[in-house]
């Protein structure tokens, strides 16, 4: 994404977040990356202390075991007045978070490295990286209403974002499947908010 937006926006200024240090200094050293600043944090952000015109957190709350309301609040005030907020989360219920479940506690029990490189002979590395997450990281559901409530309170508006058939698995993309509960419960919760 911080790849993307350099290119598609040109000289702006970027800062990437993580907290693996082995991702940070593989990022730090690929030239495409070269305008971005990286930080080893995790998604509370507690290193930084200036504002920024837009945060994403794309795909992460979900893994980190930190409540929602904690991370909302913290990037909120972490936004310029005016900004933009994009966060993803995973919904409640389905069958899909069901299988992460099953990953967990089957797969789970074997050593990483072993699974990794299991993987990895069969796999998309993006799919094992998916794989791997799911199945050696923590991840929690999250009520369509919890999070509506948090950015309700944290910001002056918000809006559902439909996401892209194909990559994201929203009630809206889907809404012509009639066992799209069963399968996804309410699916990927995407969102705008602005400050």
């Amino acid at each position: 994404y911080l790849y993307a937006a350099s290119n598609l926006i040109g000289n702006i200024e970027l800062t990437g977040i993580d907290t693996g240090s082995s991702i940070i200094d593989k990022n730090r050293t690929r030239k495409e990356l070269s305008n971005v600043e990286f930080i080893l944090d995790d998604v509370l952000c507690k290193k930084i202390n200036k504002k920024y015109s837009m945060i994403m957190c794309n795909g992460v709350a979900h893994h980190t075991g930190i409540s929602l309301t904690k991370i909302i609040k913290r990037h909120s005030d972490l936004l310029e007045e005016n900004g933009l907020y994009f966060i993803f989360v995973y919904g409640f219920g389905g069958f899909e978070l069901k299988s992460w479940k099953f990953l967990q506690e089957t797969v789970g029990k074997y050593p990483k490295e072993d699974v990794f490189n299991f993987w990895s002979n069969m796999i998309n590395p993006l799919r094992v990286q998916g794989l791997m997450d799911h199945t050696y990281g923590v991840f929690y559901q999250t009520k369509r209403g919890d999070i509506e409530c948090e950015l309700k309170n944290n910001f002056s508006n918000f809006k559902k974002v439909k996401g892209i058939y194909g990559l994201d698995v929203t009630e809206e993309i889907y809404s012509n499947d009639d066992y799209f509960d069963v399968k996804c419960g309410s699916g990927n919760l995407r969102y705008i908010a602005y400050k």
